[in-house]
């Protein structure tokens, strides 16, 4: 795991311990999942730091259900607020999807190297 990737699973992770720590883990897991529209084990998963969301959306929807609670209870602290902004949510995700392509990137190009030092046969799109 890399700073980025493992930054942004800190994230998820910080914001499963705020849930637990702070609002006895509700809402619940089920709960979010009907709102993000996904499995409540992918939640779990999310909220541990163990798996990469695929739609911010998604994300921003546990985000909301949890903010909601911690409102609810009247706990936006200044770490509660900052962990609980949108805006920190889209930052993250993009940079995060950015190191993901540039990773992607780096590979294709090396297995292209590879190819070309062992003589194999070149990549779709690969100029002579």
């Amino acid at each position: 795991m890399t700073g980025s990737e493992s930054g942004f699973l800190n994230t998820l992770r910080a914001l499963g311990t705020f849930r637990r720590e702070h609002l006895g883990n509700r809402p619940s897991d089920r709960a979010l999942s009907r709102l993000a529209g996904i499995s409540a084990s992918t939640v779990g998963d999310w909220l541990r730091g163990t798996r990469f969301p695929q739609r911010l959306e998604q994300v921003l929807a546990v985000v909301e259900g949890i903010r909601s609670e911690a409102v609810r209870r009247g706990l936006p602290s200044a770490t509660a607020t900052s962990l609980l902004d949108d805006s920190r949510w889209r930052a993250a995700y993009d940079q995060e999807l950015e190191r993901r392509t540039q990773n992607t990137r780096a590979a294709v190009e090396r297995a292209q190297a590879l190819s070309a030092q062992r003589g194999g046969p070149r990549m779709a799109g690969a100029e002579p």
